[in-house]
């Protein structure tokens, strides 16, 4: 039920099936997975502060976890067949990976997996918050956030009772004009809460704070209908993959978004025009009746493309499908996306920190 105000008429809800819906999801990949690839797995990131940025690490544990077993991981750069670079988020730990020897060695079978919030897309691969601008599906395609698996204080529950909330929002909301357009939303049924001056998020925050924050956005979660994710930062939103892991109904608010293949994104989620946030109310009114329906479509859609059980799979199907659509040399595709180093945000975080570094450490 995807709906794009102003572009697409809504369809009709209660229509789909769930199981019918995951069966369809399914069979969409099991016809392309008749091939067999050995993976090596590898971080130009020495060290992280933590297994919140180790996403290399996360998706190593998904190796014994995959139920697909149709592929496999080496340790043999020479013998691999694709070699997966999974970079840390923050980017003062990020490596350039262009300069790797494998990466020199082996170019064409060398891919990236990067949650980061902007980047330029020097390696093809999978870019969890890719914009629409940037995105050439021979070489990319956008993703999602292994960090979600730790959050465990997101649970579902098919059986709890009905939400109260007809939506909600947890979140940082200043500096990010779709969030503030609707944090001006007000509803009898609605949370919005801004939680960007929320000690739990001040310079890392205690622990019980942070136990106290994660209970609460995962009970105003469970006890809402719909999950506004609009985006962040970046094009994309964690907020997005913990709403289908909650078995909730992502309204999803980011014009520069791109979905990932595979899951059926017209079948639970919405799909709202950023200027158009105001219309909320009304809009998700509308669909409130098929809210439980489509739930329960995001909860199997997330265990059939997105869980610990299918991510290692996921992921190496997806780098496949890059190589397999190729059009030109990837010495040659890497140079000429250097240009996206001259956009304002991708200056100051990259271009600097890198003339700083050529001057010596000044300034």
């Amino acid at each position: 039920m995807k709906v794009s105000i102003g572009e697409r008429q809504m369809r009709q809800p209660g229509m789909t099936d769930p199981k019918v819906i995951a069966n369809r999801g399914s069979g969409y990949n099991e016809a392309r997975a008749a091939r067999m690839a050995q993976v090596l797995l590898i971080s130009t990131a020495a060290t992280v502060r933590d297994f919140w940025y180790d996403e290399c690490a996360r998706i190593r544990a998904c190796v014994d976890k995959d139920s697909f077993k149709v592929h496999t991981v080496t340790s043999d750069p020479d013998a691999a067949d694709l070699i997966i670079f999974f970079e840390p988020e923050d980017p003062h730990l990020a490596r350039d990976i262009t300069r790797h020897p494998y990466v020199k060695r082996f170019p064409e079978k060398s891919f990236v997996f990067d949650p980061s919030d902007r980047v330029v897309p020097f390696l093809p691969g999978i870019y969890a918050s890719i914009q629409r601008w940037q995105y050439d599906p021979s070489r990319m395609r956008s993703g999602f956030y292994p960090a979600v698996f730790d959050h465990d204080w997101i649970s579902y529950d098919p059986h709890r009772r009905e939400p109260e909330l007809l939506f909600s929002l947890v979140g940082d909301i200043r500096g990010i004009p779709v969030r503030e357009a609707i944090a001006t939303i007000k509803h009898p049924r609605a949370v919005i809460l801004d939680t960007g001056s929320d000690p739990a998020n001040v310079d890392g925050g205690s622990v019980p704070e942070v136990e106290r924050f994660r209970k609460v956005f995962a009970d105003t979660l469970a006890n809402s209908k719909f999950s506004l994710c609009p985006r962040g930062a970046g094009a994309s939103t964690f907020r997005l993959f913990e709403t289908m892991k909650a078995g909730r109904v992502p309204v999803i608010l980011s014009d520069d978004w791109v979905p990932p293949e595979g899951p059926l994104w017209e079948a639970f989620a919405l799909v709202v025009k950023e200027r158009h946030a105001r219309r909320l109310p009304a809009i998700l009114e509308a669909h409130e009746a098929a809210a439980a329906q489509m739930g329960a479509v995001a909860r199997e859609q997330w265990e059939l493309w997105f869980s610990e059980s299918v991510a290692f799979h996921r992921i190496v199907e997806s780098c496949l499908s890059i190589r397999s659509a190729r059009r030109l040399p990837e010495r040659l595709m890497r140079t000429l996306v250097r240009w996206q180093l001259l956009t304002p945000a991708n200056f100051r975080r990259k271009l600097v920190p890198g003339l700083r570094l050529l001057l010596g450490g000044r300034g």
